[in-house]
């Protein structure tokens, strides 16, 4: 899906979310280069069963989420949010100290929260112009479940990353139009104007 704002910008929006996912996942595959480190888009919330099938594919293992979004305080005619994702870290090692350090043979969990950490925090996120997002703010990290993933001689670290959006990339007084278009097998749907400028 693409809105078409007028008459101020020509630029395609997919919006905050789309440019958010895609500039989180260029960070991510920047620190942990995916010849090395299997990457997933995942569904939310999260269950342990579906993580471990992701995570059987190939260790070590980088996952990204979109968690949903909040309302920011006095929020008026831009619509401003928070939107939260979370970043998911599995390595598998046959003995605890391998999957918590790392050792020859590869990254422990240890090394890959740093690097998430490091790549993340305070990254902006570059698109469009006036993409309507703003910088990384790295929140929580737990160590999750550790004792039912070592069964597995699994380790699984998820961060939770939260950063401000505006969804629209245009100034409301001037802006004219917003036009929908929906891409299915290749034809190209278009919306009618969705915006009704108010009297």
């Amino acid at each position: 899906m693409t809105l078409l704002l007028t008459p101020d910008t020509a630029a395609a929006s997919a919006g905050p979310i789309h440019t958010a996912i895609a500039g989180i996942e260029t960070r991510l595959k920047a620190a942990f280069p995916p010849v090395r480190f299997t990457h997933e888009l995942l569904p939310a919330p999260m269950t342990r069963a579906t993580m471990a099938e992701l995570a059987s594919r190939r260790t070590p293992f980088v996952g990204l989420a979109f968690l949903g979004l909040k309302p920011a305080p006095n929020t008026a005619r831009l619509p401003s949010v928070k939107l939260n994702f979370g970043v998911y870290l599995v390595v598998q090692h046959p003995n605890s100290r391998g999957r918590t350090l790392g050792d020859l043979q590869g990254p422990g969990l240890a090394q890959m929260v740093h690097a998430a950490v490091c790549t993340l925090h305070g990254f902006t996120i570059a698109g469009e112009r006036d993409a309507g997002v703003g910088s990384i703010e790295v929140g929580d990290v737990d160590n999750t479940d550790g004792a039912e993933w070592a069964k597995d001689n699994t380790a699984c670290a998820a961060l939770t990353l939260t950063l401000p959006a505006t969804f629209t990339t245009s100034d409301p007084d001037t802006l004219q139009s917003i036009l929908a278009t929906w891409t299915f097998g290749g034809d190209v749907e278009v919306a009618s104007d969705l915006f009704e400028r108010a009297p």
